[in-house]
Order: C-alpha cells, then sequence, then structure tokens
C-alpha cells in the first residue's frame, strides 16, 4: 500500500484527554472526531507531547498561562518545539504534507486563539496563544515551515 505523504498534527490532549489537569478532560480518551477526519482523509497523526505533564506530572491542579510562564516551563516547551520542528521538517524534506496543526482553545499551553490567564481564582479566558504554541510557531518558522494551526473548542459530546 502507498503512503499519503499527509499528515495532520495533533497537541497531546486531543489523543489523550486523560493527560488533561483534573477535571478538565472533555470525553473518556480520544477526541473521536478528529481521529475518524484523519481516517476519513488518509492522513497520518503527529502527536506532540504535553509540557504539562511533563513539568508538573497526572495529578497536577488547573493553572492559567500567567502561572506556568516561568523559565523552567519555557525551557520544557522550547525542547519540545525544537523536536516537533526538526521533526516536521524531515517530513517535508521528503515531500509530506503537514494538513495543520490542530490546539485546544482555553489551554495555558495549546491554545491557538484563546488561552486562560490570572492568578489567585482571577482568571479569564482572553485571545492569544499558549505557551507551547508560541514556541512551536517560533521553532517551525526558524525551520522555515508554514502550518496553519487550528483552534478546537472542546465541549462534551461530538461537537469539535
Amino acid at each position: 500500500m502507498r503512503r499519503s505523504k499527509q499528515i495532520f498534527v495533533l497537541h497531546h490532549c486531543l489523543l489523550n484527554q486523560n493527560a488533561r489537569a483534573k477535571g478538565l478532560a472533555k470525553r473518556r480518551g480520544v477526541v473521536e472526531e478528529i481521529v475518524e477526519e484523519a481516517i476519513r482523509n488518509g492522513w497520518g497523526i503527529y502527536q506532540i507531547p504535553c509540557p504539562e505533564l511533563r513539568f508538573l506530572g497526572m495529578e497536577r491542579e488547573p493553572m492559567s498561562k500567567t502561572r506556568y510562564d516561568t523559565e523552567e516551563f519555557r525551557v520544557i516547551c522550547k525542547e519540545i518545539a525544537r523536536e516537533v520542528a526538526e521533526d516536521l521538517r524531515r517530513f517535508v524534506e521528503v515531500g509530506y504534507e503537514i494538513k495543520g496543526i490542530a490546539g485546544v482553545e482555553g489551554s495555558p499551553s495549546c491554545g491557538v486563539n484563546l488561552t486562560h490567564i490570572g492568578e489567585g481564582g482571577e482568571e479569564k479566558l482572553v485571545e492569544g496563544e499558549g505557551i507551547l504554541v508560541e514556541e512551536i510557531k517560533k521553532a517551525l518558522a526558524k525551520n522555515g515551515i508554514r502550518i496553519n494551526y487550528y483552534g478546537i473548542k472542546l465541549e462534551e459530546g461530538r461537537d469539535c
């Protein structure tokens, strides 16, 4: 069978809701409609690692971008971004088409158009990118790669 040479890139929790901070999972496991779309179109899926999981582990409480925006967390995001950009560059160099990257709206790491900011119970949803999205965009640009980013607003059920 021949390869489609098409890949869709997903932030970690779109394929594994179990990785989200306490109380934030909207699905039992994978966001099915995204995987179904990839299957219908013959796309491969590339999964971006979760920086929040690496930084604080599985039992973490939800936090805002303001609280995550530390030197230590940025180092993790920059390393992930570097790895992702290098991998995607390898695909592009041999003729693969990257169909896009999907992130989770509202996420302090993976928000594409919306993220949460604030501290001390005064958090709010604002326009802006999550920290990992910022770093991935910089790393892709450094590698001369332009890929469309898509923000997925997760709700209970099937509505992406």
